[in-house]
């Protein structure tokens, strides 16, 4: 596992839900070990209005973390009016010609969606009726990047996914599965931003 620090941040969007700030922070991510760098928008919120900054993306007390779908796009597209999901700051600096793959569950045969949505997907997870789902693949191809969508309730989250065995901390999402749950709040780079950003519009707008 590669130790990374975070530098250079600054707040791109912020809404207040259910009483706790939620924020989308654009910042540098860089790997100790090596000094690469890129750019990443993360999520930020509290355990409790005035509680202590969440660090764990599943807890036992609270579940996953979730935010309405709604507020999600709100807050990407002001982040992408302040410039932060512009070209300038694609992943392509220190890993030149990464393209981001992208999956999208209206995109694909009902069977497929299954398979792709377990994944990703604790067994003990409800979705509704009929989830909506992006994946984003990695310049690192131990990771993806994931929004799901419950279109019943209007509810999202934003997920990271690894293959990597000696990542801390997980979470395992069904036994013997190739893909557990990284639990921490999720960071994704600029390309995977603005895929999520723009498939979550067409999908509400």
């Amino acid at each position: 596992m590669h130790r990374t620090s975070y530098s250079c941040p600054k707040k791109v969007a912020t809404r207040e839900i259910n009483g706790i700030a939620v924020e989308l922070v654009l910042q540098k991510r860089t790997i100790v070990a090596s000094g690469e760098s890129w750019w990443v928008l993360s999520w930020r919120t509290r355990y409790s209005p005035n509680g202590r900054n969440r660090r764990f993306y599943f807890t036992e007390k609270d579940g996953v973390w979730t935010i309405p779908a709604a507020k999600a796009l709100e807050m990407m597209e002001k982040a992408e009016s302040r410039g932060a999901l512009d070209q300038k700051s694609f992943d392509l600096d220190c890993r030149t010609g990464f393209v981001c793959d992208t999956l999208v569950s209206t995109r694909m045969a009902p069977a497929e969606r299954r398979c792709e949505l377990a994944s990703f997907a604790g067994s003990e997870e409800d979705w509704g009726r009929d989830p909506f789902f992006v994946v984003n693949s990695d310049p690192n191809d131990n990771w993806k990047k994931v929004l799901i969508v419950n279109t019943d309730t209007g509810t999202a989250t934003f997920r990271s996914i690894t293959e990597d065995p000696g990542y801390r901390p997980k979470k395992v999402l069904r036994p013997g599965a190739d893909w557990w749950l990284d639990n921490s709040m999720m960071d994704a780079n600029i390309q995977q931003m603005r895929a999520f950003c723009s498939n979550l519009r067409d999908l509400l707008l």
